[in-house]
């Protein structure tokens, strides 16, 4: 029985040494980025901040804008093909046939 207690307490802490790398190399990546940033100039960094939202805005404004267009040509598209009635724009001929 003590066996099974000291086996099912070592998987703890065979992964906390991992833990504990990984923790401590999250913080000296951290360490470095406030060393570089200390090197530049304040207003350097506050424009390259407003740089960047900007560039994030951009993209979210191009990607909303694809999936309204993609969702409206799904709408238009969806009956295409089917005997209900026709598709938006489109209008009935009757053909006389002899």
């Amino acid at each position: 029985m003590s066996e099974e207690l000291n086996s099912s307490t070592q998987q703890p802490t065979e992964k906390a040494p991992l833990k504990r790398f990984v923790k401590h190399q999250q913080s000296a990546l951290e360490e470095t980025g406030k060393a570089v940033a200390s090197l530049l100039p304040r207003e350097f960094r506050d424009h390259t901040n407003r740089a960047i939202e900007e560039g994030v805005a951009g993209w979210k404004a191009l990607f909303q804008g694809v999936r309204v267009e993609v969702e409206r040509s799904a709408e238009r598209v969806k009956d295409f093909g089917r005997p209900e009635g026709p598709i938006e724009g489109q209008s009935k001929v009757k053909v006389d046939v002899e």
